[in-house]
């Protein structure tokens, strides 16, 4: 910034010994910034910084910008979606900030628009808040699932105290999550809101591969109505998060009167739905 050129020159050497060490390897997801309030003329140098070294070097490397604004439509983020060229993965972890359905809705809207670039891309949040600070406990227990069924690429809970890290609590909840993604592969699936009826704020939430399998995340005790097209049979199956655990399949009706309920107060649960 300022065209400050004797600093400069320090950046950039600091800059290529990191990528001296990093662009050696293939696994590494590189970001700008931290929680970054500078101006978008800063993150794209880097940005391009990067780029440009790793193609000397042979090497395709993914780059984003964490941004700090907790309002997803801040133009703050529209930066990264304006350079689809430059960042080519997002992270929206700030979102997390926010709490019940509009923590769903800011991020389920701003993948919307993602999805509407010439290069679609995917939305990681390393940061899911919750704990002692930003929120209690169970708000980062609930973003963390509504970040996947919003469709987000990856989620993690933030370190202590500002999130769960690795506790128990996190185990078990990333436990369930990858007990999911066997049965219903998220990669393949997409955001399905509008198959729930009769549901209020922070409810319920689907996703699903349409026409096969669905899941149905319920922070809480609730009940929807299904709006699916008829099938020859349908199972239902519950997923208990805080034990990791399945309980036995049970066949299920058909048709938009169909009522999915999720018993007991302060009970996460998940219902997973296959279409036969």
């Amino acid at each position: 910034m300022d065209n400050n050129t004797q600093l400069l020159a320090y950046q950039q050497r600091f800059a290529d010994r990191l990528l001296d060490i990093s662009l050696k390897h293939d696994n590494v997801l590189y970001c700008i910034d931290n929680e970054t309030s500078v101006t978008a003329t800063w993150a794209l140098f880097w940005a391009r910084y990067i780029r440009a070294k790793a193609k000397l070097a042979g090497r395709t490397v993914h780059v984003t910008e964490m941004w700090d604004p907790h309002d997803l439509d801040h133009p703050d983020h529209l930066t990264n979606l304006f350079h689809d060229d430059i960042f080519t993965f997002l992270d929206i972890s700030q979102n997390n900030h926010k709490k019940g359905q509009e923590h769903y809705d800011n991020g389920r809207a701003y993948r919307e628009k993602v999805a509407t670039l010439s290069r679609p891309k995917p939305l990681n949040t390393v940061k899911t808040y919750g704990k002692d600070k930003h929120g209690s406990a169970i708000n980062g227990v609930q973003r963390f699932w509504r970040s996947a069924f919003l469709g987000a690429a990856s989620v993690r809970f933030h370190r202590p105290n500002s999130g769960h890290g690795l506790e128990p609590l996190a185990q078990s909840n990333i436990k369930s999550m990858r007990m999911l993604c066997n049965v219903l592969p998220f990669w393949e699936a997409t955001a399905t809101p509008e198959i729930l009826l009769n549901t209020g704020p922070n409810e319920a939430y689907a996703i699903g591969v349409t026409g096969k399998t669905y899941a149905l995340y319920f922070p809480d005790a609730g009940a929807v109505n299904l709006n699916l097209p008829k099938a020859d049979a349908m199972t239902l199956q519950w997923l208990d998060i805080d034990s990791s655990e399945w309980g036995p399949a049970q066949q299920l009706g058909s048709g938009k009167s169909l009522e999915i309920k999720n018993e007991g107060n302060g009970k996460s649960r998940v219902a997973l739905i296959r279409v036969e």
